[in-house]
C-alpha cells in the first residue's frame, strides 16, 4: 500500500511506446519534493500546477536516472537537483563535448555492424541525443548546486528520509530510493516492460551491473516496488526473478544466433532475435527501436565475452563475435564510445 506521504502523478510525455513516467511527490509539513519529474517544459508546468493545486512549495527535485524521460523537466523547475554521481557526469560529458558526444555514438553503432546511413542520423533521430538542448539546459540550471547521490547515504527530503541504493545497469549512475519495504525504482524493474540495459561504450559490461542490481534488490527483500512506468509492483520478487530470467534466455539466444552463423556483429544479432513488437521484420523496425536493441545486443554480448562463451574481435574496422577459440581473451578491442543513451 502506498503511504500518504507519497503521491503519484502519471505524467504524460511525448514517447508513444511509454506514454507516461511516473511523477512521485514526497510531501510533509507544505514542502514537496518530487521523483523524476518527467520530460521538458510541459512535465514541469503540470507538475507545478499539481503542487499549486495541493498547496505544496516545492524544495527538492530528485531524478533516478538522468534518461530524457525522468530528468529534463528539471531544467524548469526551480529547485536543487539530486542525482546519481555517475549519471551526472554522464550528463555533464554529453553537453560538454558536443557534438562530439553524438560522434562518438555514431561511431559505436558502426563499429558493431550498423549501417553508416543509419548511425549517422543518431543524433537527429535518437529520443536523448534529439533533445541535447534540454539537457544543455538541465547541466546550466544546476551545475553550481546539483546534489550528488552515492550508494549508501541517506537523502532527507520534506522531513522523510530514504536510503539512496546505487543500482547501475539500465544508467551508470541509477539509483533507487528506499523507505522500509518500499522502493522507488525508477527503471530498475517496471511491471510489463523489459527495462533496457544499453551499452554507452566498448568495451563494458552493463548487463553484469543490471543483473548484480536486480539481486542486491532481491536480497533486500522489498514489500513493494514504485516504478518510473506502468503500475506498482506488488509481487516485487516474482518480477525480479522474471528479469533475471528474461536476460538468461537473451544471453542463450544471442549466443546461439552467433554459433549459427559462424561469427556476427552486435547489429545482426538482434536482427534475428524474437520481439513481441508490431513489426513484421528487422527491416519495419523504426530507427529509434533499432538504437535501443543494437544497443543492449552489445550488452548482451558483451556479457557473452566476459564469460567466456564468444570472443571479440575487430575486422575491417568492425567488432565481430564469434564462439571463442581458445583462452587467454580479454574483453574485446577497443571502438568508440558513446556519452549518452535514451
Amino acid at each position: 500500500m502506498v503511504p500518504a506521504w507519497l503521491i503519484r502523478l502519471e505524467n504524460p510525455i511525448p514517447i508513444p511506446a511509454l506514454r507516461s513516467v511516473n511523477t512521485y511527490v514526497i510531501a510533509g509539513g507544505g514542502c514537496a519534493a518530487v521523483v523524476d519529474p518527467g520530460m521538458g517544459e510541459a512535465s514541469a508546468r503540470r507538475v507545478e500546477g499539481e503542487l499549486r493545486a495541493r498547496g505544496l512549495e516545492l524544495e527538492l527535485v530528485v531524478a533516478t536516472h538522468f534518461h530524457v524521460d525522468h530528468s529534463t523537466a528539471a531544467a524548469w523547475l526551480n529547485a536543487r537537483l539530486a542525482m546519481g554521481r555517475r549519471d551526472w557526469e554522464r550528463v555533464t560529458l554529453m553537453v560538454d563535448t558536443w557534438p562530439e558526444a553524438a560522434e562518438r555514438m555514431s561511431e559505436l553503432f558502426e563499429a558493431h555492424g550498423m549501417p553508416r546511413e543509419e548511425a549517422s542520423q543518431v543524433a537527429s533521430r535518437h529520443p536523448a541525443l534529439s533533445r541535447v538542448a534540454w539537457f544543455e539546459r538541465l547541466v546550466d540550471a544546476h551545475r553550481r548546486d546539483v546534489l550528488l547521490l552515492d550508494d549508501g547515504s541517506a537523502l532527507d527530503a520534506c522531513g522523510r528520509r530514504l536510503a539512496v541504493i546505487h543500482v547501475p545497469g539500465h544508467t551508470p549512475g541509477h539509483v533507487a530510493l528506499a523507505a522500509g519495504g518500499l522502493v522507488l525504482v525508477g527503471d530498475l524493474v517496471l511491471e510489463g516492460i523489459t527495462p533496457n540495459v544499453p551499452a554507452l561504450e566498448w568495451p563494458s559490461d552493463p548487463l553484469a551491473d543490471y543483473l548484480s542490481s536486480l539481486r542486491r534488490l532481491l536480497e533486500l527483500r522489498p514489500g513493494l516496488l514504485l516504478p518510473g512506468h506502468r503500475g506498482p509492483v506488488t509481487r516485487p520478487a516474482e518480477r525480479i526473478r522474471q528479469l533475471i530470467a528474461h536476460h538468461e534466455r537473451r544471453l542463450r539466444e544471442a549466443e546461439s544466433i552467433v554459433r549459427e552463423l559462424g561469427e556476427a556483429t552486435a547489429y545482426e544479432v538482434p536482427a534475428r532475435m524474437r520481439w513481441d513488437v508490431p513489426y513484421g521484420s528487422w527491416r519495419e523496425f523504426p530507427l529509434q527501436q533499432k538504437y535501443f536493441a543494437v544497443a543492449e545486443a552489445i550488452s548482451h554480448l558483451a556479457r557473452l565475452v566476459a564469460e567466456g562463451r564468444l570472443e571479440a574481435v575487430e575486422r575491417g574496422g568492425r567488432i565481430v563475435f564469434r564462439p571463442r577459440r581458445g583462452e587467454g581473451s580479454g574483453p574485446g578491442p577497443k571502438s568508440p564510445g558513446a556519452a549518452t543513451a535514451r
